[in-house]
């Protein structure tokens, strides 16, 4: 699935035309952005919880050659899903 019929099935189960469910899923990935650049967790009940985490550096090898690169540390966005969430999957 695709932003496009995320938004169109959002405005069938609403009464929302799909231009404003459109906004409201925009708003929401807005929101979901901020609250992770801050670095706060994000708990949506039922669904799952967006968490940011710390990678360390490592040294990877490049797959058909002998070199080596280095990945610096860095942060990442991790998906834990929700009990519900589990169960229908």
């Amino acid at each position: 699935m695709n932003k496009t019929e995320l938004i169109k099935l959002l405005a069938e189960k609403t009464s929302l035309s799909q231009k404003k469910a459109g906004e409201v899923l925009e708003a929401v990935i807005e929101v979901i952005k901020e609250t992770l650049a801050k670095g706060d967790d994000l708990k949506l009940s039922g669904f799952g919880t967006f968490k940011i985490v710390s990678r360390k550096s490592r040294t990877v090898k490049i797959p058909g050659s002998d070199r080596e690169v280095e990945i610096p540390e860095h942060r990442a966005v991790k998906f834990i899903p929700g009990k519900r969430l589990r169960e229908r999957i």
